[in-house]
């Protein structure tokens, strides 16, 4: 995770992208499969051969840096808390901030109750019921 904050503030940074590009690319990319499936499951569903393509040649132009990036770094050394003080990497006003935490929480329930419908067992639960319901028709009275 801290891997693609680190990239973020670095697209960022560097002109590459903004806020809000970075943003939109993350909840359209990442966030709409992350809490169905983990990173391998996902690159096995949607074709490895791809991802290696591109990792041959975008690895190396990654962000390797190891310092702290400036724009969380200036964000923290001038009070900023996020949310909490309404002085974050985006500014809020106190309506804003409730209005957040608010949304996030509901967010999260219903996050959270998508993903328990869908638990990382589930294809073996459905294989072993179709085993039980083949070996129960299996049975001549």
């Amino acid at each position: 995770m801290y891997a693609l904050f680190r990239e973020a503030m670095y697209l960022v940074e560097n002109g590459y992208a903004t806020m809000e590009d970075v943003d939109r690319a993350c909840r359209n990319g990442v966030g709409s499969f992350i809490t169905f499936v983990g990173c391998f499951r996902w690159m096995d569903l949607t074709g490895v051969p791809a991802y290696h393509a591109v990792i041959k040649d975008l690895f190396p132009t990654l962000c390797n840096r190891t310092d702290v990036p400036k724009l969380i770094d200036d964000v923290v050394k001038s009070g900023g808390q996020g949310i909490s003080n309404g002085n974050g990497i985006y500014q809020y006003s106190p309506e804003e901030a409730h209005l957040w935490q608010q949304i996030h929480q509901e967010f999260s329930y219903d996050n959270l109750q998508l993903a328990l419908k869908y638990p990382n067992n589930l294809v073996t639960k459905k294989l072993e019921l179709k085993d039980k319901e083949k070996s129960n028709s299996d049975i001549v009275p």
